[in-house]
């Protein structure tokens, strides 16, 4: 690892660890599933796995000025058996940090003023097969992507939320030129930075003390052409059965076409424990 590894792994770290023992509410969740996947990080395929999802979101309030950061942090495993004559392959599935920080100005008006800055990358690495080789598709750090807009929210009780503004979005690699290279120039680019306009929103519903659904929706417009869609919709179920058992089912949707010309879904069917403290 090179020193920007370095200073960008130590800064994931102190995030994290700012983070979570300031949260009013966590999850910790490790469930087996049966996955339908179609994404520019595995490819096409069915699969059972294991997942390790940890997910804080605290709410803290200054007067009229409140602060929402977001840690996410998603890791599965899945087994393939390939055939009698290939060797069996540990793959990863949901390899993902996300860390995301919200300030808003709540003025009691009917929208109110607010400042997003986050950040993604994976975990470690992920490949996906072609025919029977292995590609490698994304490590830590690479790619990198953050964001940062300025807009107006309207929510609704804490159950719900709307924003729209304008944004600014970086993604950096070192291997994976293909989401940031632009084929039209002869130079190999490694860093791609669209300005543009999103809306995106966030909720949160717990149907009765059993049941819960939760999702989010995000859309993005880079102004300057070539400027294709990136659209991004995720949707949760969650059914305690007892105690800390409890079914889920999860459907994920993306549209970017700088990672893939298809539509790309993420459908599992999961049973586990989940603590929430």
């Amino acid at each position: 690892m090179d020193a920007t590894g370095r200073w960008q792994a130590w800064g994931w770290l102190l995030w994290l660890g700012a983070a979570v023992p300031i949260c009013a509410q966590q999850g910790l969740e490790l469930h087996v599933a049966q996955r339908a996947v179609r994404e520019w990080r595995e490819g096409e395929r069915m699969s059972l796995e294991g997942t390790l999802r940890l997910e804080t979101a605290p709410v803290l309030r200054w007067g009229r000025w409140q602060l929402q950061p977001r840690v996410r942090l998603r890791y599965g495993v899945q087994y393939l058996q390939l055939g009698e004559e290939l060797p069996s392959l540990l793959l990863p599935t949901d390899n993902e940090l996300r860390l995301e920080g919200t300030l808003q100005w709540r003025r009691g008006w009917i929208l109110d003023p607010y400042v997003t800055v986050g950040c993604s990358t994976a975990l470690g690495r992920s490949w996906r097969l072609q025919g029977l080789r292995r590609v490698e598709t994304a490590r830590w750090g690479d790619p990198l992507v953050w964001w940062q807009s300025l807009g107006v929210g309207y929510g609704g009780g804490g159950q719900w939320e709307v924003r729209c503004g304008a944004s600014l979005q970086q993604v950096r690699v070192r291997e994976f030129v293909p989401l940031t290279d632009n084929p039209r120039t002869p130079e190999l680019e490694r860093v791609r930075t669209e300005a543009g306009g999103e809306l995106r929103g966030r909720w949160l519903w717990r149907l009765d003390s059993l049941r819960l659904w939760q999702g989010e929706g995000e859309v993005r417009k880079a102004l300057e052409p070539p400027a294709p869609w990136q659209v991004r919709l995720e949707q949760r179920f969650v059914q305690r059965l007892w105690k800390l058992l409890e079914v889920g089912l999860r459907l994920e949707l993306a549209y970017n076409r700088r990672q893939s010309a298809k539509l790309q879904y993420v459908q599992t069917l999961s049973l586990g424990i989940a603590y929430r403290w």
